[in-house]
């Protein structure tokens, strides 16, 4: 049987929330151990963004020999809790102490008060589900998870789709962690054909059978915002809306939204019953929302809006290069997928003028002290229908910074520019 010594150690254990997160899980020491049946492993000191993040490094068989620095650890390591809890305790006082909470914004009719930016876990959903962002590690996605709390952003957006249950899995695991509550989002409706390729479908039986797996994996009795993630088919709106509404009635979801629907189809829905929220695709270089009357709709409906992609799957983040193009793994369906109208910007004849549009909008951004990414979020944030933009992050680092565009009001002269930027793109690529 293995030995674990952090067992033994004096590790606090009442603690809640970021302190619990800091002391007892991202910080502390993390678990020197060693197990002499079968492997013998330890784990090293990892300094993250936030912090000393646990990674189990070295896995060797038995008779393997062990590196030195594998028994310095094991041999030093009852020396060393107290000091790291001594460290962790004056860091998280130290950032409590300069943490200031987010504003939130009321989605809709809902008693849900919403952070301006939430946290998208699309891309930590791995590669093996034909619209993956690349190999995903679950240590990383945890991290940067904890990290988007740690910043303040207080829900996250999920669905069955990403990776067909495991981002859900991992959005469990991460708020157990994080102790304190968190909005948690889902979505059914995208079901996974043989090969594991994506498959639009919603129907009463299958819905009710995604609700059951989505409570289990994020370890939850009620999911607090339930999407259905397309309208497919279209003659099943009204069955699939009124499965999301009885649902609501039985306690298993708090509050039922929508996701990538027409004006014609909320109309039918909320025929049935009021829709809490609309998820729709919406950027500065995708204004469908605009020219076909959703957030209009919205508006005049009460109907809050979380939108997803206002960085372009990624695209508008000022990192966009040649290089980075040419580096995008296989399974990245931005690589792959040439006909889809986000990654067709990456492909001539649109990747020079796009490229073109990137270097602007930096411009653009720079003037007061800020990144592409912050730049096309805060512009989705500029319309007051939208209680708050979905973005992603796949490892520790990447959210921190982008979660300032929550409190950045763009001025007239820069959506000007913007807008001069974009015209000339379209003329570009007319």
């Amino acid at each position: 049987m293995g030995w674990r010594f952090h067992q033994f150690f004096d590790w606090p254990t009442d603690h809640h929330g970021p302190e619990k997160v800091f002391l007892n899980k991202r910080i502390k020491l993390a678990s020197i151990c060693a197990r002499f049946s079968g492997y013998v492993w330890y784990s090293g000191f990892g300094h993250g963004n936030k912090g000393f993040q646990y990674r189990r490094i070295h896995q060797y068989p038995r008779k393997t020999q062990v590196p030195v620095h594998g028994w310095v650890c094991f041999l030093l390591g009852p020396a060393l809790p107290s000091y790291f809890r001594l460290r962790a305790i004056l860091r998280h006082q130290e950032s409590s102490a300069t943490l200031r909470p987010m504003q939130t914004r009321r989605l809709g009719k809902t008693d849900l008060n919403l952070t301006p930016v939430g946290l998208g876990t699309w891309a930590i959903g791995g590669d093996d589900w034909g619209m993956g962002w690349g190999p995903q590690d679950e240590a990383d996605s945890i991290a940067a998870i904890l990290e988007a709390l740690e910043a303040g952003i207080n829900w996250i957006d999920t669905a069955h789709a990403y990776g067909f249950g495991l981002s859900e899995e991992v959005v469990g695991k991460a708020v157990q962690e994080w102790g304190q509550p968190v909005t948690v989002a889902t979505k059914c409706g995208v079901l996974p054909n043989e090969d594991r390729t994506p498959r639009r479908f919603t129907s009463r039986a299958t819905i009710l059978e995604e609700v059951e797996g989505s409570l289990k994996r994020l370890q939850t009795e009620c999911i607090d915002l339930y999407q259905l993630h397309w309208p497919e088919p279209d003659e099943g709106v009204e069955e699939s809306w009124q499965t999301l509404l009885d649902l609501q009635q039985q306690g298993k979801i708090k509050w039922a939204g929508v996701s990538n629907y027409s004006t014609a189809q909320l109309q039918r829905a909320t025929a049935l019953g009021p829709v809490s929220s609309l998820q729709p695709r919406y950027s500065l270089l995708n204004r469908q929302i605009e020219e076909e009357g959703q957030i209009d709709w919205c508006d005049a409906n009460n109907c809050g809006i979380v939108c997803y992609s206002p960085m372009e799957s990624g695209l508008l983040t000022g990192k966009v290069t040649e290089e980075w193009i040419t580096n995008l793994p296989d399974t990245d369906w931005r690589k792959h997928k040439p006909d889809h109208p986000v990654s067709a910007l990456l492909h001539p004849p649109r990747k020079e003028p796009f490229l073109k549009l990137v270097a602007k909008l930096g411009e653009i951004a720079a003037g007061s002290d800020h990144t592409v990414g912050q730049l096309a979020v805060a512009w989705t944030l500029r319309r007051p229908e939208v209680t708050s933009a979905i973005v992603g992050a796949r490892r520790p680092g990447q959210i921190a910074e982008t979660v300032k565009a929550g409190s950045w009001t763009l001025s007239d002269e820069e959506l000007t520019a913007v807008e001069s930027a974009h015209t000339e793109f379209l003329a570009a690529t007319a």
